[in-house]
């Protein structure tokens, strides 16, 4: 997949699937806290209308993660 195309929500969600992905093996049934500056995240699922956001979101889910938002710094 091209991130040139992507948004700023997309390119996180994306950082946050392929890590899932690659450990989920260690990652499924444990409890998972994803801590995260992009506030959009914590936006429940239903209000996204990008499919490519609701299946990355769908996959995340299945991990049954914590979200939390920590306040990035300012540059």
């Amino acid at each position: 997949m091209t991130q040139q195309g992507c948004t700023t929500t997309e390119k996180e969600l994306l950082a946050i699937t392929e890590l899932l992905k690659e450990f989920q093996t260690m990652l499924y049934s444990q409890k998972n806290t994803i801590w995260t500056d992009h506030k959009n995240l914590m936006i429940p699922t239903a209000n996204f209308e990008c499919q490519r956001v609701l299946r990355q979101r769908l996959t995340i889910e299945e991990f049954e993660p914590t979200i939390k938002y920590i306040k990035g710094e300012k540059t």
